[in-house]
């Protein structure tokens, strides 16, 4: 059961901590949902320290899934503990964004090939994280565009021109 805090309390490492201690009571299953921020990053190192899997979400770019696999990566070496570790990378939030710029500043690129930004993103943050041999499970998440759905995985999207889906 993969349990998020108040996400007004985390900005300090500390509130992140704290509920994934208070969660952590509800059961053997809990894994601690942590945004990759700043406060989150650091949340992250001390919620492993405790035990505790992590799903690590709201992550937007190949920057921050790469450093957060880093330190997943130093914990495994520091402790010889692998606990379970997820990266969701959300697709849909860029997306929008880029649809917003083009329209402020009148850039004109197809809303289909916008809606496809984040999803191109994840793909290439996939293969990276492979091709790395970080052993986190990739999630996708925050789907919200109209090319790309739930079901989605990080290596599928929906081609603009066809509607047709293909693996990556």
């Amino acid at each position: 059961m993969t349990i998020q805090g108040d996400p007004r309390a985390e900005d300090l490492p500390a509130n992140i901590i704290a509920a994934a201690e208070w969660h952590r009571r509800l059961g053997e299953n809990f894994m601690a949902k942590i945004p990759v921020t700043a406060a989150g990053i650091e949340a992250i190192e001390r919620v492993l320290d405790m035990g505790v899997a992590v799903c690590a979400t709201e992550v937007f770019s190949i920057a921050q899934a790469v450093r957060i696999c880093q330190v997943h990566e130093r914990f495994v070496r520091r402790t010889g503990r692998r606990l379970p570790f997820y990266v969701t990378h959300i697709t849909g939030i860029l997306d929008e964004y880029l649809q917003r710029v083009a329209k402020r500043d009148r850039i004109d690129i197809p809303a289909e090939v916008l809606a496809q930004a984040g999803c191109a993103v994840g793909r290439k943050e996939y293969h990276l994280l492979r091709e790395r041999g970080y052993q986190a499970v990739m999630l996708g998440g925050g789907a919200a565009g109209r090319s790309t759905s739930p079901s989605s995985s990080a290596g599928t999207c929906t081609s603009p021109s066809t509607g047709a889906r293909r693996r990556s």
